[in-house]
């Protein structure tokens, strides 16, 4: 018996070992992955950073079981880590110790904006009716229902004074009055603009937008799936630099919204170019779990408002949706004087 078991130590160690170098390796290469975010390693950063902890701390763990006590460090290495480029924490911790009384006050001062922003999952009806509750200012709307719907949508929510503009399938719906903005044809195919009235009486200039979808291919043994991401990355860095070009086209010194269903997190590389023109409100004031797909699981944050600095976020909330396959995207701005 004693044999077996002297057998066995040299056993217990080397795989507390192999244990341990892998999770030392995986926190390594992620971390370099997220700190410099290169279009080569984007099959690793479209994953959400928390996802690369689990494997990790777990092997870990292992070695530590292992008695390979230098595990403890790891442990702590994979926690700097979330907190390095996770925004779950702070957002969960910002939930704890949120006010809404200035957004309050603001609406007493009629300085206050509600946009909400929700893909309606291939143009569901009652998906578009989800936001009647939120008693929006501002609808931005993703594969929209038709657009009489949308119109029925926008008399629900304002009146008589609802007004819409559509264009395959995206939309903004407002009090009125709304006028749709011309905008180049190759841009049609991810956004709508127009100029809405705020409840302050301002005119700001707003957009729906509507990016293609990432590659599904995960594997990432695969040559194929590190190159589509690869590809991914390149071209809707070039998707966003035409939205850029038209929000830098905006002369008249009007509020920005810019909001919808980006199809890549808010600290995608892609998106960084609209960093120097706008400003993505969640990561300012966003509380609770932000990510929006998919709706049963959240996953990822894909869906995300950003606005210029005449617009202060108060608070930013994903909500649960009911008939859609993304969360609702509720965002409280303030008009700044």
């Amino acid at each position: 018996m004693e044999s077996v078991v002297q057998t066995r130590r040299p056993l217990v160690k080397w795989i507390g070992r192999a244990f341990l170098a892998t999770s030392v390796l995986l926190l390594i290469v992620t971390s370099l992955s997220y700190a410099t975010q290169p279009d080569t390693l984007a099959a690793i950063t479209i994953f959400p950073c928390w996802v690369w902890p689990v494997p990790g701390i777990i092997l870990a763990v292992l070695a530590l079981w292992a008695k390979r006590w230098g595990a403890v460090h790891v442990i702590i290495g994979w926690l700097l880590f979330l907190g390095a480029f996770a925004e779950e924490p702070r957002s969960l911790l910002r939930g704890l110790i949120s006010s809404d009384q200035q957004w309050q006050e603001a609406q007493k001062k009629e300085r206050a904006v509600r946009v909400v922003s929700l893909n309606c999952a291939g143009g569901a009806s009652a998906a578009a009716k989800e936001v009647l509750a939120q008693q929006p200012d501002v609808v931005l709307l993703q594969e929209a229902p038709a657009l009489a719907e949308t119109k029925a949508l926008a008399q629900a929510l304002f009146g008589d004074e609802g007004e819409v503009v559509w264009q395959l399938n995206r939309a903004i719906i407002a009090r009125g009055p709304i006028e749709q903005r011309p905008i180049p044809t190759w841009l049609r195919r991810f956004a709508v603009r127009a100029a809405v009235r705020l409840p302050s009486g301002r005119t700001a200039e707003v957009v729906s937008v509507h990016f293609l979808p990432p590659s599904v291919n995960m594997n990432l043994l695969s040559w194929s799936c590190w190159q589509a991401h690869a590809d991914d990355r390149k071209q809707r860095r070039e998707h966003v630099q035409l939205l850029i070009d038209e929000l830098l086209t905006i002369t008249n010194k009007a509020p920005v919204i810019c909001g919808g269903d980006f199809n890549a997190v808010a600290s995608d590389p892609a998106l960084e170019g609209l960093r120097s023109v706008l400003r993505e409100s969640f990561g300012l004031a966003g509380v609770g779990w932000g990510n929006t797909a998919i709706n049963s699981f959240p996953f990822a944050r894909i869906d995300h408002v950003w606005v210029d600095e005449s617009l202060r976020p108060a608070q930013v909330r994903a909500e649960r949706t009911k008939a859609s396959d993304h969360r609702m995207v509720i965002c409280d701005l303030i008009e700044t004087p």
